[in-house]
């Protein structure tokens, strides 16, 4: 993780809360005092309880925990499509500059680059 400054970590829903291999993730790694942002995505609600778990978790890695996001995609009748959704998370994290633009001695400028990783 040294290489980032910033790690946004993304999951679906899973009973109001990330999902469990993004749990585990959390358990395997250590974040090296950088900054970390939750996006999570699902069809009804998230339990901030819960979320809030997962924030001491990461904190518990030695990471910054900043603050999450929900995306909420719909139910049967009305989800949103796959590409809505990854606009609407784009569109929410440019609104969030703010927020990382600042960390700590780093400066991060427009554009970056976000590097994914995907779990298997």
């Amino acid at each position: 993780m040294s290489r980032y400054d910033l790690i946004i970590l993304c999951s679906p829903t899973w009973w109001f809360r990330p999902a469990p291999p993004l749990w585990a993730f959390v358990e395997n790694h250590g974040f090296s005092g950088k900054p970390v942002f939750l996006v999570m995505t699902g069809n009804s609600r998230y339990k901030e309880r819960l979320t809030g778990k997962f924030a001491a978790g990461v904190r518990s890695k030695n990471g910054n925990f900043l603050g999450m996001l929900f995306i909420r995609r719909g139910r049967i009748f009305w989800q949103k499509t796959p590409d809505e959704v990854t606009r609407e998370v784009r569109e929410a994290l440019e609104d969030r500059n703010h927020l990382w633009r600042f960390l700590g001695n780093t400066r991060i400028d427009q554009p970056y680059t976000l590097s994914v990783i995907q779990l298997d």
